[in-house]
């Protein structure tokens, strides 16, 4: 009879084990997941020095650093977007893969309505840093040809 008492007690322990563990994992993964830094967000960087904002604009990939750029329409501002390293590609764009993914290289260009979120003050006559962080109203164009409407995104984020 002892022998079934302490065969009982022992599994209750082991459960009481498990249990513990269990809960110390889902208390650790979140902040597992905090430590690693997602190199591509925009909005939430904290190296922003403003607010983000809407610009009507023409995405396009240039030769030269930063590969891409926003021309926005009216104006002859240029905004340049920020790379950083991921991974094995030491360029990637701060913005929605699907939008760069879009323009290709040197293929396409993309105009819409970017949120933008400045990485460097305005100054007139030098290319401002930024990031994307969305874009609405898609309409992708051929270098020098007709504009189109891209089928699906219409927001992209």
């Amino acid at each position: 009879m002892a022998c079934s008492h302490q065969l009982l007690h022992g599994k209750m322990f082991a459960m009481k084990q498990v249990r513990l563990l269990a809960w110390l994992l889902a208390a650790i993964a979140p902040l597992n997941l905090c430590a690693q830094k997602d190199t591509t967000a925009c909005k939430s960087r904290r190296d922003l020095v403003g607010s983000c904002r809407i610009v009507h604009g023409r995405l396009k990939y240039y030769n030269g650093t930063p590969s891409f750029r926003v021309w926005v329409v009216g104006t002859n501002r240029v905004l340049g977007v920020h790379e950083v390293e991921v991974g094995d590609n030491p360029e990637y764009p701060l913005m929605p893969e699907k939008i760069w993914s879009s323009v290709g290289m040197m293929d396409h260009e993309i105009y819409a309505d970017f949120e933008v979120c400045p990485l460097s003050q305005e100054k007139p006559g030098a290319m401002q840093v930024v990031c994307i962080e969305s874009a609405k109203n898609l309409v992708e164009a051929p270098y020098g040809g007709a504009r189109t409407k891209l089928s699906n995104p219409s927001q992209s984020k």
